[in-house]
């Protein structure tokens, strides 16, 4: 797939998988050498943020993003816009560092853009006016 996109001239900003098949111990090792070996240097992390998480699972990703993070470039935080809103909601505060906001955006049939039914925009703005520190780039959603 890397050689594949790099020949249609896409340039690779970073590495996950679909349905975060990544977070997979045996995928993962697979994987990160594949990375090195073609000087990709950003990774995603696991789902870090967010309520209503089970204890294992916690654990795993807490392992899994120590590894992902010894050697790639990557947030501090990931997660929903319902994962955010929730941590920030219970803790009335998120810790400084970078979040990657995990969203799936399509059109709908007013052709407008939304994630999970939600209008994209408007998440982006109520996370906006809630999250101080937070930075969005215009151009990445619109």
């Amino acid at each position: 797939q890397i050689k594949r996109c790099r020949d249609k001239g896409l340039e690779l900003t970073h590495a996950d998988s679909h349905q975060h098949k990544h977070e997979q111990w045996s995928i993962i090792n697979l994987l990160i050498p594949v990375l090195k070996r073609e000087n990709v240097d950003k990774l995603r992390i696991a789902r870090n943020i967010g309520l209503n998480r089970n204890r294992l699972k916690s654990f795993y990703r807490g392992i899994l993003n120590l590894r992902i993070k010894s050697g790639f470039k990557t947030a501090d935080y990931f997660g929903s816009f319902q994962d955010v809103m929730d941590y920030h909601l219970k803790f009335n505060r998120m810790k400084s560092g970078t979040l990657e906001i995990m969203c799936h955006p399509k059109l709908n049939s007013a052709n407008e853009v939304t994630d999970e039914d939600n209008l994209l925009m408007q998440r982006v703005e109520l996370l906006r006016s809630n999250l101080e520190i937070i930075e969005i780039p215009y151009t990445a959603v619109k």
